[in-house]
């Protein structure tokens, strides 16, 4: 299932007006994404472990399991 979502250099572009080296931003922005989202799957594993221990897990304690405070 494929998702409407931006690329990074259209993400970048559609919320600057800058002209700067957008190869490098967009190689930034891509590390920087992939990085969050290992965490977050991280994340999401480790309290579906410890829900399965409890045997209840549910779709909204995946999606908190990390917080979106930790982008920045």
């Amino acid at each position: 299932m494929k998702e409407n979502i931006l690329t990074a250099e259209e993400c970048y572009l559609k919320h600057t007006l800058c002209v700067m080296n957008h190869r490098d931003i967009k190689i930034a922005m891509i590390e920087f994404a992939k990085m969050h989202v290992r965490e977050a799957l991280k994340a999401a594993a480790l309290e579906v472990e410890n829900e399965i221990e409890k045997d209840f897990i549910t779709k909204e304690t995946v999606l908190l399991a990390y917080s979106l405070e930790n982008i920045k």
